[in-house]
């Protein structure tokens, strides 16, 4: 399951359904501008990956559905761990998130999601949060330090989340401009 930190504006989703239909192309504008906003934070994150491969992080192939068969490789090959970090742009609710927003329920759109779609570089960004005693994790914990479980803060993450915090003021701005151009188009739209 990819690792991810998502950027969320409430009440949004409702005018952002109207701007998709009337103007398509304005909400593509709009996510790309967001996206291309985001890629100082994701090279700050493929930065914060280590390049050597881990010591203790060997060939890990998982067995298939029928437990005779290859699964998954979960080897951690730092090139494809860097590949792996991405900015994404929805224009869509995300399902089963619901905002309350001055006692009204609203469908909340993740505006811009950074995320890390390599599994071996989710492990990574994730690992050493609980308190398994496993020789693995206490390895990678000893040498990449240990990260806190609760979601949203600098600690939460190894690549991810501390590349963010490092930047979260120019991106928030950047969010909330990318906003009032979606309002400014909703608004013109209205108006025709």
């Amino acid at each position: 399951m990819p690792v991810s930190h998502q950027f969320k504006v409430e009440g949004f989703a409702q005018s952002l359904k109207v701007l998709n239909k009337a103007a398509p192309d304005v909400v593509k504008a709009i996510s790309k501008d967001l996206q291309a906003s985001a890629q100082p934070v994701v090279a700050d994150a493929k930065s914060l990956l280590p390049t050597p491969v881990l010591s203790n992080w060997g060939r890990w192939i998982t067995s298939g559905k029928d437990g005779r068969t290859p699964g998954r490789d979960l080897s951690y090959v730092p090139g494809k761990a860097k590949r792996g970090i991405k900015a994404a742009s929805n224009r869509t609710p995300a399902k089963g998130l619901k905002s309350n927003y001055g006692g009204r329920r609203y469908k909340v759109i993740p505006l811009l999601e950074l995320r890390q779609t390599d599994p071996a570089g989710a492990i990574y960004e994730r690992i050493g949060g609980g308190d398994s005693q496993h020789r693995f994790v206490t390895a990678v914990t000893r040498k990449r330090g240990r990260i806190v479980t609760k979601l949203g803060t600098e600690q939460s993450g190894r690549a991810l989340y501390p590349a963010f915090f490092k930047r979260q003021r120019v991106i928030m701005a950047n969010v909330e401009q990318a906003v009032y151009r979606a309002e400014a188009a909703i608004n013109k739209e209205l108006l025709k």
